[in-house]
C-alpha cells in the first residue's frame, strides 16, 4: 500500500531530527536548553510515541482491508507482506525512540552521571543504526 510507504517516508525525517536532538544533548552549549525542553515535553512526547506504537494493530487492519475482496480473500499477498514489514519497522523505530528518549530523560534527571550519559549515547547510536538499517532494507526492495 502506497500509504504505508509514505508513512515510513514521512517519519524518517522525524527520526533523523530526534537523533539530532539527542546528539545536541551531549554538547555542552545545548545541554541546558535541551534539558529544559525535554523535561517539559517528555511526558507528552512519551504518551504520543506509545499511542502511535500501540495503534499499530488498527493500522494493519486498515491495510489488510485494502487488500481483501468482498469474499474475504486476500487479493495482494505481496502488498500485505510489505505493509506488515513496514509496520514492524514502525514499531521497532517507536520502541528505539522511546528507549533513547527515556535515556535522555534519565540522564537529565541524574545530572552529570556518566552512567546515564553512557546510556543516552548508546540509545542514540542504536536508534541511528536501526533507522539506517531499515532505510537501507527498504531501498533494496
Amino acid at each position: 500500500m502506497a500509504a504505508a510507504g509514505q508513512l515510513i517516508a514521512d517519519i524518517e525525517p522525524a527520526i533523523g531530527t530526534a537523533v539530532t536532538i539527542f546528539k545536541a544533548a551531549a554538547t555542552v552549549a545545548a545541554r541546558e536548553s535541551f534539558r529544559t525542553k525535554l523535561l517539559r515535553a517528555y511526558p507528552s512526547m512519551r504518551t504520543v510515541l506509545v499511542s502511535l506504537r500501540d495503534y499499530t494493530p488498527q493500522m494493519f487492519a486498515v491495510m489488510h482491508a485494502a487488500v481483501v475482496d468482498s469474499e474475504g480473500d486476500i487479493t495482494d499477498q505481496n502488498q500485505l507482506d510489505r505493509d506488515r514489514k513496514l509496520l514492524a519497522s514502525w514499531v521497532l523505530l517507536m520502541d528505539a525512540s522511546l528507549v533513547a528518549m527515556d535515556a535522555a530523560h534519565e540522564a537529565i534527571k541524574q545530572g552529570k552521571s556518566n552512567l546515564s550519559l553512557t546510556a543516552l549515547n548508546e540509545a542514540t547510536f542504536e536508534l541511528r543504526v536501526l533507522s539506517e538499517t531499515l532505510r537501507d532494507e527498504r531501498i533494496r526492495e
